[in-house]
């Protein structure tokens, strides 16, 4: 009968080992150590010492590669370096893949996903990563935009840093919002192809857009591009892929100084005549002319210093602006359309939000002054018979003053309307053109190149005079040398 011990087994082999001879014990270890590295067991293993067997892993192109084959699927992997890209099958049957690309701007490694059905294809993305990580081209991590949602944010948040925020909102934003989105804004960012542009600028010109607006058009998407590579959203801009749609400015036709003469000589009988012979003799935009401030006139020395002013934009105060502005859009003309006697304006688009200045809710309409057009305030001198005309103004403006009493609001301007505030351009507009009527002249835009505004820079221009003076004075770089040289 054999008895059994009472002593476990571990505990046992504790006190021999700590009974045993250190000789012994090392003469031991190493007859295991040189059975382990001998040729027998490295025939049964299937590799020689220091290698691992071809049962365990299979040698991958890509360094780092976890390990496949038996153990692979069983999900073990082979320890990688800092950096290195590794490739495996998952428990979903696809083959998945993960290349560090650098850091994110928290400072946390950027690690990139890509997956496919069988293992060439993914490994060949990860080529593809490798080689955009070491020509500094991967775009930023997250998902990549529609060009809908980076052409408003370009608009909210780029833009405005670099144009004055009117621009953006009067310029800017009804062209996005009315043609580029409705053609372009389903695209993803990264998948915009020069043929989508072709398509687009063809399409303009056959809704009988004018070839200035789609040069516009052109110029705002390649901006915003420029900004998406800039912000590495893209790898490329594909608007400088494509030719720039032409436009030719139209032969200036500068007002005659018979017709200058007749609407200043009925100017003097209304009410701000003055205002007409400032724009006319200085060259003076619409809303620096109306922007014109007592404290900005000098009429002891004949100077004054310009600036202009604008309303802001209306902007909804409503959550639904859709439907806020619902009783507002354009419906489209039926065709042949019989209410317009020329081109027929846009419809809105589908879940238009314009129209905020119908919004019940409504912010912003708040006039402002402001530096004019090149962020730059510039000081004219003022012709004597013009400063004759200003003090004449103003004695006639404290008279309209007293007689308003309280009703009037003081915004120290040279031409304000009945009470005091800043005339609406509109109603600029429409004076003009009744001033034009009643002269019997032919109606000219003030505030365009080809208007009356640059009829005191068209002189002849010859080689031993140069066309900046009077540029600088209507606040133009030299591109308007072409404009000027163009007048008669």
């Amino acid at each position: 009968m054999t008895i059994q011990s009472s002593v476990p087994a571990g505990e046992d082999l504790d006190r021999q080992l700590a009974a045993a001879d250190p000789d012994v014990l090392r003469l031991m270890v190493k007859s295991i150590a040189e059975a382990l590295m001998s040729t027998e067991a490295g025939e049964a293993c299937g590799a020689p010492c220091g290698q691992v067997s071809s049962e365990r892993t299979a040698v991958s192109p890509v360094r780092g590669q976890r390990a496949t084959g038996s153990s692979a699927d069983r999900g073990e992997r082979l320890r990688r370096g800092n950096g290195e890209s590794s490739c495996y099958l998952g428990s979903d049957g696809r083959w998945h893949g993960r290349v560090s690309v650098g850091l994110k701007l928290d400072g946390s490694p950027d690690q990139r996903h890509v997956s496919g059905r069988d293992r060439d294809t993914v490994l060949e993305q990860i080529e593809k990563l490798h080689a955009l990580r070491d020509a500094g081209k991967v775009v930023v991590p997250g998902r990549v935009p529609t060009v809908a949602a980076w052409m408003r944010t370009w608009l909210d948040t780029i833009a405005p840093r670099t144009a004055q925020q009117n621009t953006v909102d009067e310029i800017y934003r009804p062209k996005v919002e009315r043609w580029i989105i409705p053609a372009l804004g389903r695209h993803r960012l990264d998948r915009l192809q020069p043929p989508h542009l072709d398509e687009f600028y063809t399409a303009c010109a056959k809704a009988d857009l004018s070839t200035r607006s789609v040069l516009l058009l052109h110029q705002i998407v390649s901006r915003a591009l420029k900004m998406a590579l800039r912000r590495e959203q893209v790898q490329r801009n594909v608007a400088t892929l494509v030719d720039a749609p032409r436009h030719r400015d139209a032969e200036v036709e500068p007002l005659r100084q018979a017709e200058a003469r007749a609407r200043l000589d009925l100017a003097r009988s209304i009410r701000n005549g003055a205002r007409w012979s400032v724009a006319l003799a200085l060259g003076l935009r619409q809303n620096e002319a109306l922007g014109m401030r007592r404290g900005c006139v000098d009429l002891e020395a004949g100077t004054v210093r310009v600036f202009q002013i604008k309303r802001l934009r209306y902007r909804h105060g409503c959550l639904d602006l859709a439907v806020c502005g619902a009783g507002h859009h354009v419906r489209a003309c039926k065709n042949p359309c019989m209410r317009h006697l020329s081109r027929c304006p846009k419809p809105c688009a589908r879940g238009c939000v314009l129209h905020a200045q119908f919004c019940p809710q409504r912010a912003g309409g708040e006039w402002v002054f402001k530096q004019p057009k090149g962020g730059k305030a510039r000081t004219l001198v003022i012709p004597q018979p013009l400063v004759l005309l200003l003090v004449e103004a103003r004695r006639l403006q404290e008279q309209e003053k007293a007689a308003a009493g309280d009703a009037w609001t003081e915004w120290d301007l040279c031409f304000p309307d009945g009470l005091g505030n800043p005339q609406e351009t509109r109603d600029d507009w429409a004076d003009w053109k009744r001033l034009c009527a009643q002269a019997g002249v032919r109606v000219v835009r003030l505030l365009s190149r080809s208007g009356a505004r640059f009829r005191c820079c068209h002189r002849p221009v010859s080689p031993d005079r140069s066309p900046n003076p009077p540029c600088r004075s209507l606040g133009n770089g030299l591109s308007t040398v072409s404009a000027v040289r163009r007048g008669s």
